[in-house]
């Protein structure tokens, strides 16, 4: 019988998405999720434990910006700094879409939006929905 390559968890959550993960965040992942560490080989992870890491990941990835910028300006004792970032708001919904997908199939409640809507001192209701 032939030797089998598996891969840890970490490395088949960070082949999910293209995005930069800090191990800060994955770290997290594996303790909401039960997870003893990234080194756990996934074929020792259920099928349901897989997806709903991989669906906090999505949200995770949603929460963070798409690119960023930093531009430095020094002369002598005097500097300043300007930083930017940028998001792709369809990106990020989707993101969400996959996500919400994941943890339906689960059953475990989809993630949504709420935002307050306040109007010259006057508190509305919330709006529960997307805000992108």
């Amino acid at each position: 019988m032939g030797k089998t390559n598996t891969i840890t968890i970490e490395q088949y959550l960070l082949g999910k998405t293209g995005y930069d993960i800090d191990s800060d965040a994955l770290q997290s992942i594996y303790v909401d999720r039960g997870i003893p560490s990234g080194d756990t080989p996934v074929t020792d992870i259920d099928q349901k434990t897989r997806d709903l890491a991989t669906a906090d990941l999505y949200l995770r990835c949603a929460a963070t910006p798409g690119s960023s910028s930093s531009i430095r300006e020094k002369d002598g004792d005097w500097s300043h700094e300007r930083t930017g970032q940028k998001s792709d708001a369809w990106g990020k919904g989707k993101l969400i879409d996959m996500a919400n997908a994941l943890y339906a199939k689960w059953g475990e409640e989809e993630f949504t939006d709420t935002i307050s809507v306040v109007a010259f001192g006057h508190s509305r209701k919330p709006y529960r929905g997307r805000i992108w």
